[in-house]
């Protein structure tokens, strides 16, 4: 495989099951239904839920609601790590920024055309994208469906000047394209207590002698 051009310290933000753990690859890098009329409002004024009796919109709102919660979680975490599957089905983890955008449902990263990870992508589109704030106690494990995008207007929108040390061409670099992913979903796991704590609630779930929980845990689902 050729050295890649796309740096982990590329700039940018925040496109399962836990990652299957990878090789990491040193110097590479691196979102018509027919709706029931709702019930009439009661005489007391209480409005009711539009989507009560409506599992379509109901599915919709909730997919909206862990698509906000994903990007919250990954918003201050700027490395992330892509796992693809290589020609020879082994697993190829790469270090990648996430681009400065709202995440509405898709992860975007700069890549190059020249890139391990396109060949990857174009044989395979499934990957995994991890995330990992030890400070906070964040871990995200992100699965999708990865394609390359062309769009200069979209490359224009999301460049950032840092890039240049990747791409000497600058925005104009033609080897230059974006890498998006489109999130089908999220597990993620969250501890928001002191470390003296969760060394108890360790000790306790390891003897058994305790409550077995070590934090949330969560399945978010982005496709409704």
């Amino acid at each position: 495989m050729s050295r890649e051009r796309t740096p982990p310290d590329q700039p940018g933000t925040a496109e399962s099951g836990t990652a299957q753990p990878g090789t990491a690859q040193p110097g590479t890098a691196m979102y018509s239904l027919l709706v029931p009329h709702p019930p009439r409002h009661s005489d007391d004024g209480n409005r009711p839920d539009p989507s009560e009796g409506n599992p379509a919109m109901k599915n919709d709102a909730n997919a909206h609601a862990d698509a906000r919660t994903l990007g919250e979680l990954i918003d201050d975490i700027e490395i992330a790590m892509l796992t693809s599957t290589a020609a020879d089905g082994s697993l190829v983890s790469r270090p990648l920024a996430t681009l400065q955008t709202d995440f509405h449902g898709d992860l975007w990263f700069f890549t190059s055309l020249d890139s391990g990870k396109v060949d990857d992508i174009m044989r395979n589109p499934q990957v995994n994208v991890a995330y990992a704030d030890a400070d906070d106690h964040v871990y995200v494990s992100v699965v999708g469906s990865a394609s390359i995008v062309r769009d200069r207007e979209r490359i224009e929108e999301l460049w950032h000047p840092r890039a240049r040390t990747f791409f000497p061409e600058g925005k104009d670099d033609p080897h230059l394209v974006l890498l998006k992913i489109e999130v089908d979903s999220a597990e993620y796991w969250r501890n928001t207590s002191g470390l003296v704590h969760q060394a108890l609630q360790l000790m306790r779930a390891v003897t058994g002698d305790g409550p077995q929980d070590l934090g949330e845990n969560r399945v978010l689902n982005l496709k409704d």
